[in-house]
């Protein structure tokens, strides 16, 4: 629903801003990224493809609007210590995680260019597509403790998005250069304004450690190669 929100907003542009023989470009993208999250004990970035395809209205000859929808794999590996004693047991664990999530990031952008270089900024709206979640939990116990409860198991794998906001608001920054009439290179950073797991109420009847995540937001640094496929003339 919002994405296509996105794509309309240009397209009502495209109709009604006064222009001489604009053109609507359209292109695809694809590169790398480095994902982390604001969280300090989270230093472990995760890295993936982005790939996806965008609309470029020209407001001027050096600024146009440009519409996104890329698809990004974020995430982030944890480490997280801690001593027993709540859960019926004495001792410490370690537990390292894996959390990776997939997203449909919708950007709008504003992009301004002077000769061959050219700047980008705007805000996003980022959709969770999946969650996929692998830990490993080590411990050290009191030998004379009794074994009553652990708050994990030593191994465990979750795919579910349930303990995730599905929505993302965030924003989108970065420069890049033209190599020719339809190639570009370009660096960006794109960060969340909003927390990516949802809030946790702690039950002290069903007590289990909350992950160093939860109030987390992502951060990504990400190279994107842009090819220019074609441009539709919307007017004159």
């Amino acid at each position: 629903m919002r994405s296509s929100t996105l794509l309309l907003s240009v397209l009502v542009l495209a109709a009604i801003c006064p222009s001489q023989a604009q053109r609507l470009q359209v292109g695809l993208k694809a590169g790398w990224l480095a994902s982390t999250t604001t969280e300090p004990s989270a230093r472990t970035a995760r890295t993936g493809g982005v790939a996806g395809g965008w609309l470029r209205y020209p407001l001027s000859k050096p600024v146009s609007l440009q519409a996104e929808v890329l698809y990004e794999p974020r995430g982030v590996k944890t480490t997280q210590d801690g001593r027993l004693g709540w859960e019926g047991v004495n001792g410490t664990y370690t537990r390292r995680e894996r959390t990776r999530l997939h997203y449909a990031s919708l950007p709008l952008l504003v992009r301004g260019q002077l000769g061959h270089f050219f700047g980008l900024a705007g805000p996003h709206v980022s959709y969770l597509l999946a969650a996929r979640q692998q830990a490993n939990t080590q411990y050290e116990l009191n030998p004379l403790s009794p074994r009553l409860s652990l708050p994990y198991p030593a191994t465990e794998t979750v795919s579910t998005t349930d303990e995730f906001r599905h929505w993302e608001l965030g924003y989108t920054a970065g420069v890049g250069y033209q190599l020719g009439a339809r190639l570009a290179l370009e660096v960006r950073y794109a960060a969340g304004l909003t927390r990516f797991y949802k809030p946790r109420i702690v039950d002290l009847d069903n007590y289990s450690t909350l992950s160093p995540l939860v109030l987390a937001r992502n951060r990504t640094w990400q190279a994107q190669l842009s090819y220019q496929l074609s441009a539709l003339t919307s007017g004159k």
